[in-house]
């Protein structure tokens, strides 16, 4: 209304400086008319920078609303980049989704799978001690927790429920609900009308024109997530109670995250350094592993671990008579049966998958890093020749593994690379990315600052482009969601690197965008009073946080020996021969 009432008094003023008569009186209309004009363009921009802070504020996905923002103040509609196919109907994507994993399964040369692969699972032991797993009934406050947990997503499943719908009205029907589900948990039956997955095909990169260069993104009905949120918090804790997911497993599993993954695989090879030996790491890639889950060798493996009865019927009724669409171009496709693989979308099929693999570990004699179906063997030898020999040895052992449970190791993207101070083999590969982060040679972490580098200044950009689409506080937000969430990924593994200079270099740049300062301005205050931590201080709060969270990596002095020293109180710091071992979080964290 403001705005209105303003327009109109411009144009009042505009119509008199116009058509005046007088000269004295038409430069007094005009004098006026201009201070006013002024003053609307400042409120246009005000009322802007509000309309666009609510927008973020209400939006599912506010480091889209951001991106959306700065292309729309670049004048590039937000639909130019979106995917328009003429080329696949619903039905050939839908095809394709469902029988890939046909097609991939078809390099197999196997005979016998299900033997083969329970011969493998007898070494993943079960302590006789364990007892057999069981479901317990849950309350009608259990289900509201699970239900806030979901997010406020809009998007819509097969029956147009989203979680946001789901959320607001979970009181109407939260006690016919519960007992639904408790009638599903002892009877051991998963309901069929919520094995109907709605699926979207996405474009990733590449020719438009070729099936395999669209991601399938899968929407679970919202009722089934509920159920699958339950049964998967009751599994979880049997297993890790139980202790029978692997150590080496760090994807999927509560208090570990790639940051966990990340260290493990940095201290082995650190490891290497220490012993003057070198490292062939060999990165397995998995075709469409998710997809290509044997039912039948799952539910043999769910019984390995002590999962029988009705426990094991509704894992079995969970997996059979699942059926999806696909919708594209607002076309629906008619309905596939899925018999293979675990439902992509759903919060049980990442579970389910890390218990299938969960005894690759035990087939080769070297350490293992995995998260998920991201597989990563460690072979260390005093040599290039010998460890690399090792490494073709693993990559056979881990080949048969895959075979015998119906897993494709794809050759092709399965790379191996040597990790060393001294010795350089003769063959080169290129930097290998782990988990986001780009490796190289000697832990320099060179690569991957270029690499961040690059990122950020696509940040720095979009920020300069909303210092006129948000105030100060909307440009601060953004800086948390669209800068620093780059910078502390895997910060704490290479934080410690000389060339992390050059990435606190950008982001005072950053700060100064947000502040609107000058180039050469000073920063420390800046920060001080934006609130917002350097680049260092990050790097000790994350190496602070990941020691709060591993406590059990602190050893005292009078822990190792008994003698009545005057340091025996101290935190014994690990040996180390080189410098760059200084920076291992090992030391690191124990010296901070």
């Amino acid at each position: 209304p403001e705005l209105g009432e303003i327009k109109n008094r411009l144009d009042f003023l505009y119509s008199l400086a116009k058509n005046g008569s007088e000269q004295q009186n038409c430069n007094l209309f005009r004098t006026s008319y201009n201070r006013l004009k002024a003053c609307y363009r400042n409120k246009i921009r005000e009322a802007k920078k509000e309309a666009n802070m609510l927008k973020i504020k209400c939006s599912e996905n506010q480091t889209k609303s951001l991106w959306n923002i700065v292309n729309k103040s670049k004048k590039v509609s937000s639909g130019t980049h979106r995917f328009d196919n003429n080329v696949f109907t619903p039905d050939e994507f839908n095809n394709y989704f469902v029988n890939v994993s046909k097609e991939i399964k078809q390099t197999l040369t196997s005979q016998n799978t299900t033997h083969c692969a329970l011969d493998f699972l007898v070494r993943r032991d079960v302590p006789e001690t364990v007892t057999c797993f069981s479901f317990k009934d849950v309350s009608e406050n259990d289900v509201l927790n699970v239900v806030k947990q979901l997010s406020n997503k809009s998007s819509k499943d097969h029956f147009g429920f989203s979680n946001r719908l789901v959320k607001d009205t979970i009181c109407c029907y939260i006690t016919p609900l519960t007992a639904l589900i408790n009638k599903c948990l002892s009877q051991g039956e998963f309901p069929n009308i919520l094995k109907v997955t709605k699926v979207i095909p996405v474009f990733k990169k590449g020719k438009k024109d070729q099936l395999n260069n669209f991601r399938p993104i899968a929407i679970v009905p919202v009722l089934s997530k509920v159920i699958e949120i339950i049964i998967s918090k009751q599994l979880m804790h049997y297993m890790e109670l139980n202790k029978l997911i692997c150590s080496s497993q760090f994807g999927f599993r509560k208090g570990l995250s790639t940051a966990n993954a990340l260290i493990k695989l940095v201290e082995q090879i650190l490891g290497c350094f220490e012993e003057k030996e070198l490292a062939a790491v060999t990165f397995c890639d998995l075709s469409k592993a998710f997809d290509c889950v044997s039912h039948e060798l799952l539910v043999n493996k769910l019984q390995h671990y002590k999962i029988e009865g009705s426990a094991l019927k509704i894992f079995q009724s969970y997996l059979k008579n699942r059926k999806q669409y696909v919708v594209s171009n607002n076309k629906e496709s008619s309905s596939l049966d899925v018999n293979c693989g675990v439902p992509q979308g759903s919060v049980l099929g990442p579970i389910l998958f890390i218990i299938m693999i969960n005894d690759l570990s035990e087939c080769v004699p070297a350490d293992v890093v995995l998260y998920a179906d991201d597989t990563t063997i460690i072979n260390k030898q005093p040599s290039s020749s010998l460890a690399l020999a090792q490494a073709k040895s693993n990559q056979n052992l881990i080949q048969n593994w895959l075979t015998a449970n119906e897993l494709v190791l794809n050759t092709n993207k399965t790379v191996t690379t040597f990790f060393g101070l001294k010795e350089k083999p003769e063959q080169h590969t290129e930097n290998p990315t782990f988990l986001g982060l780009t490796l190289d040679p000697t832990l320099c972490w060179h690569q991957h600052i270029i690499g961040l580098k690059i990122k950020l200044s696509r940040s720095i950009y979009a920020l300069k482009r909303l210092c006129g689409e948000l105030d100060q506080n909307g440009i601060r937000t953004a800086y948390f969601g669209i800068f620093q969430s780059h910078i502390t990924y895997g910060l704490v593994v290479w934080g410690g690197a000389s060339h992390a200079e050059e990435v606190f270099i950008l982001q005072k740049k950053a700060i100064r965008i947000i502040a609107g300062a000058g180039r050469l301005d000073h920063c420390r205050d800046i920060f001080v009073r934006l609130g917002i931590l350097t680049l260092p201080c990050l790097y000790i709060m994350q190496c602070l946080l990941y020691l709060r969270k591993n406590e059990d990596r602190i050893m005292l002095r009078n822990e190792i020996h008994s003698y009545n020293t005057r340091n025996s109180h101290l935190i014994n710091l690990p040996p180390h021969r080189l410098s760059k071992s200084e920076k291992t979080l090992c030391t690191l964290h124990l010296d901070l």
